[in-house]
This record gives structure tokens, C-alpha cells and sequence, in this order.
């Protein structure tokens, strides 16, 4: 049977049968070429659309930002007509009044030069459609989209313009004491500003609608890309099945006189295949992986951007609707204790309580506007030793007596650049927050948790630049609470809102620095805010 089969083979006559064997090597490296294509070709498509959700989302950032920023300083806005009841100062009133319209304008003209100079980039994408399912709809051209900003700015324009102008109305008529008339402005001017509220709302639809189209494109290719794999998987194992047959072929083709050559050859053959097709499929697998992993990356760091963007704007809304009734609540204070001062009516506790009421729901006002702040610290040189000792000297009034307060400068006069408005609530907040570590309230000595309760401060020059270091000898932070300390919302007091220290840590995160926080249980807490302390570039 074997020598039957060798003269076979060597005739002329059987060359057909074997001699075009080859032809099966070129088909099985095309088809392996191919598959091998195909996975680069996944591989650069996964990535493009990797690169374009991450492009178009960039829109939505600017206008969530731009939005947030607008809601501040129009809540800002509202300030001086309100404060002007409490203190009566009417020239500092409208000062601040032009003050922080101009902050307004500033901030919508930045908006209006950045959504430019994303049209101008995504020019070459005008014609691409969104179409977004969800809560906010929006279904159109991204020449549309813009087109809809721009109408929706030059409303706020205009309506920035009428709040501004009755609110300094409404300051001048108090000044000459027309009360009556002032409080109808104010009304027309809160009515305006909930217009504002509602435009820049609007906004933030929009930039909710391309996020979800941006989502959609994002996981419209991820999908793409997961069938893609599975037909190339499939292929691959296709081409291995083909393999594993050829060779067989082969063994049975050439076995005789060359069976034993032939068989070794073919067996080297399919090892060098198998191998190749090992680590083709390991590359492809490793870097649609990657792809993928960049990608869910890209979406989380878009969904957790727009809850921080939606708690800010909640935290900013609610400051006003708080701040408007209390504005209320404090001229008619101020107005029932300027006409009763006179006489003997036995009201003057109750008065004060609610002006205490007042100044504490303000402070809690002034945590969330901080915490939902999002514009840089404007900064400007001081002697930051000295401005530090004037400020324990005037908060000192304010602890408790029973809290003793030791500043020890470290900075020899040298001067840094620091935004004093804002790191004074910052070093505020951190000693209001030891001394209420320590003793409360400072009105039961029965709750008093340190029998010689003291706070130190300390100024010093690090390789991180300058530090500030209230320090403590209360009872520690848990452990578990030190953990969680500076998320948002997270307290451990009864009457807290859990956005004090995360304020504090934002504050110093605009001065270019930050919060840590160090503690051990029964040895006290020491807090170090640190900032660069040089003029920003």
C-alpha cells in the first residue's frame, strides 16, 4: 500500500493531487491577514470614537461650569439690595451692586467666549445631528445648538439688566426712607432673578441633552466594537479549525516514504501558527480592553462631573430661596425693634433670638455658596502673619471664654498673595469647628468634653509653601469618621449641614492648595491648610 501510494505521488500523473497543496498556505495567511486587519482597524475605530465622545462632551463641561458659575454670582447679586435693610449703609449697597453685575457680566461674556471658541473648533461637525432620548429632549443640528445658547445668553442680558436696575431703585428709595416703594422693586427684582434662574436652567438642558448624546454615541460604539470582537473571535477560531484540518490533510498526503518528515514538518508548522495566532488574539484582546476600560473610565468621570454640577447648582438655588425669607425675616426685625426701642414691651430676648436665628441660617447660606464657588480666588499680597493675628484677635471675641487661643507666628513678615475674604472664612470655620470639639456651645460647662480646652495656631514656610495649622487638645476624630470627614454632607453634629470642611478644603483648592486633616482619639485634631502663596500666571 505504501509503495502504491509513493509511485503515485512521484508520477506525473498524480501531480494535481499534491503539488497545488500550497495554494491551501496562501488562502489560510490571506484569511489570516485579514482577521488581523480587521482587529487593528477595531482597535483605531474604538479609540476615534473614544477620542470624539470625549471632544463633544467638552460643550456640555463649559456650559454646566459657565451655568453654575452664572447662578453664583447672580445670587450674589441679590446680596446688597437685601443687606441694605440690615445695615442701612445705601452708598456700599450700590458699590457692591455695580460690583457684582460686573462679576455677572464677566462671567457670561468668559461663557460666551468659550462656547465661541468651541464653535469654532467643531465647525467641520455642524451638520452632525443629536438626537437624545430622556429627560431633557433636545433633537436638531449642533449649528441649532449653539444658535439656542446664544438666544438663551441674550435673555439673561436683558433680564440682568432690568434686575440690576430695580434693585438700585430699590436702594436708593430706601435711603430716602420710602420703604413701601423700595419693597415693590425688590418684589419685581426677585421676579427677574427667578427668570434668571429659569434661562440659565435652560442651559443646563442643553447641556444635559449632548451629554446624553454623547453617552449614547459612547455605548452605540462600545457595542459595535463588542460584535466586532465576536466575529473576529469567531474567525480567528475558524482559521485555527482550518489549520488543524490542513494538516491532517497533509500527514495523510505525504505519509509513505516522507510520512515521518512530513509529519514533523506539519507539526512545526501548526506550533508556529498556533503561536502567532496566540498572541494575535492576546494583542487584540489587550488592547480592546484597554479601549474599553479608557472608555468607562471617560462615562464615570462624565456622570460623577454632572451630580457635583446638579449638587452645586441645588446648593446655590437653595441658598437663595433661604436667603430671600430671611431678608424678610431681618428687616421686619430690624423694623419692629427700631419702633418698639422706646418702649418697655418685654420683646427684646425674643427679638435677639431671632437675629441670632438669622445670623446662623446666614452662615449656612455663606457654607453653600462656598462650597458651590467654582471661580478662582482673587488673590492679592499681605502680611499674612499680621493679618493672621488681627484675626484670632477679633474671633477670640467670638469663642466661648472658657477656650484659651495661642497664635504663633512663623513667618518672619514675609508676605503672600491670598484671597483675604475667602481664607478668612476658611481659618473661621477650622477654630469654630475645634472650639466646638472642645466645649460645645460654651454655655453648659456640663458638656464641656476637655477640662482645659486650648486651640493654637501656627504659621509656617514648607516645601508645599505656606502652611496654617489649627491645632486642638479635644477628644480626637473616630477613625472611621476621619475617613469620610471632608465628603459633601457627611456630619456628625445635630445641627450640621456637612458642607463646612469640604467648603474650607475648595477654598484652599483655589488658592492653588489644600486640606489635611490628622487626628488621634483623646489627643486632639490638627487641621494644615496649605497654599503655593505666590501670585498665580
Amino acid at each position: 500500500m505504501t509503495d502504491t501510494l509513493s509511485t503515485t505521488i512521484l508520477a506525473p500523473q498524480g501531480r494535481p493531487n499534491w503539488t497545488r497543496v500550497h495554494l491551501i498556505y496562501f488562502a489560510l495567511a490571506a484569511f489570516d491577514l485579514l482577521a488581523v486587519c480587521t482587529g487593528l482597524w477595531l482597535a483605531q475605530f474604538t479609540a476615534t470614537k473614544f477620542e470624539q465622545t470625549v471632544e463633544g462632551i467638552s460643550f456640555s463641561e463649559v456650559l454646566m461650569d459657565g451655568s453654575r458659575d452664572m447662578l453664583v454670582s447672580a445670587t450674589r447679586l441679590m446680596g446688597p439690595a437685601n443687606e441694605v435693610f440690615e445695615d442701612g449703609d445705601a452708598d456700599g449697597a450700590l458699590l457692591r451692586l455695580k460690583t457684582f453685575s460686573a462679576d455677572f457680566d464677566v462671567a457670561l461674556e468668559k461663557l460666551s467666549s468659550e462656547i465661541a471658541a468651541l464653535s469654532e473648533a467643531m465647525r467641520d461637525k455642524m451638520d452632525e445631528r443629536i438626537e437624545s432620548s430622556g429627560t431633557n429632549k433636545f433633537t436638531g443640528t449642533v449649528k441649532e445648538l449653539f444658535g439656542l445658547y446664544h438666544k438663551q445668553a441674550a435673555e439673561i442680558r436683558v433680564l440682568r439688566s432690568s434686575m440690576t436696575t430695580d434693585s438700585e431703585v430699590a436702594i436708593k428709595l430706601f435711603r430716602d426712607h420710602r420703604l413701601e416703594e423700595a419693597g415693590k422693586h425688590m418684589s419685581r427684582s426677585d421676579d427677574q432673578f427667578r427668570q434668571i434662574l429659569v434661562a440659565i436652567s435652560a442651559l443646563s438642558a442643553l447641556a444635559d441633552a449632548y451629554v446624553d448624546h454623547a453617552v449614547e454615541q459612547g455605548q452605540a460604539s462600545f457595542a459595535l466594537a463588542s460584535t466586532l470582537q465576536n466575529v473576529i473571535g469567531f474567525a480567528i477560531l475558524l482559521m485555527v479549525a482550518m489549520v488543524c484540518g490542513y494538516a491532517h490533510f497533509v500527514g495523510k498526503l505525504l505519509r509513505g516514504k516522507y510520512e515521518e518528515l512530513a509529519s514533523a514538518q506539519a507539526e512545526a508548522e501548526i506550533g508556529d501558527r498556533m503561536r502567532a495566532v496566540n498572541q494575535e488574539i492576546t494583542a487584540l484582546n489587550v488592547e480592546l480592553a484597554g479601549n474599553i476600560k479608557r472608555h468607562a473610565e471617560a462615562q464615570d468621570e462624565i456622570i460623577r462631573r454632572g451630580k457635583m454640577a446638579q449638587l452645586g447648582q441645588l446648593t446655590a438655588s437653595v441658598a437663595h430661596e433661604i436667603r430671600n425669607p430671611l431678608a424678610a425675616v431681618r428687616t421686619s426685625a430690624y423694623l419692629v425693634k427700631r419702633k418698639t426701642k422706646d418702649m418697655d414691651l418685654g420683646i427684646a430676648p425674643q427679638l435677639e433670638r431671632i437675629e441670632n436665628g438669622v445670623t446662623r441660617c446666614d452662615n449656612i447660606i455663606a457654607q453653600l455658596l462656598d462650597f458651590a464657588r467654582s471661580t478662582a480666588a482673587q488673590t492679592s499680597e499681605h502680611d499674612l502673619d499680621t493679618w493672621l493675628e488681627k484675626l484670632v484677635e477679633e474671633e477670640a471675641e467670638k469663642l466661648p471664654a472658657a477656650v484659651a487661643i495661642e497664635f504663633h507666628p512663623g513667618l518672619g513678615g514675609d508676605k503672600a498673595y491670598f484671597d483675604p475674604a475667602r481664607l478668612q472664612r476658611a481659618i473661621v470655620n477650622l477654630m469654630a469647628n475645634a472650639s466646638e470639639a472642645m466645649v460645645g456651645k460654651g454655655d453648659d460647662p456640663a458638656k464641656f468634653f476637655t477640662p482645659v480646652p486650648k486651640i493654637q495656631l501656627t504659621s509656617q514656610r514648607t516645601a508645599c509653601g505656606i502652611e496654617v495649622v489649627i491645632a486642638d487638645n479635644g477628644p480626637g476624630i473616630a477613625p472611621e469618621n476621619l475617613a469620610k470627614i471632608l465628603e459633601p454632607l457627611f456630619t456628625t453634629k445635630s445641627f450640621g449641614t456637612g458642607l463646612g470642611l469640604p467648603a474650607v478644603e475648595k477654598i484652599m483648592q483655589q488658592h492653588g492648595g489644600g486640606l489635611d486633616v490628622h487626628s488621634e482619639v483623646g489627643k486632639g485634631a490638627y487641621f494644615t491648610a496649605w497654599f503655593p502663596g505666590v501670585a498665580a500666571l
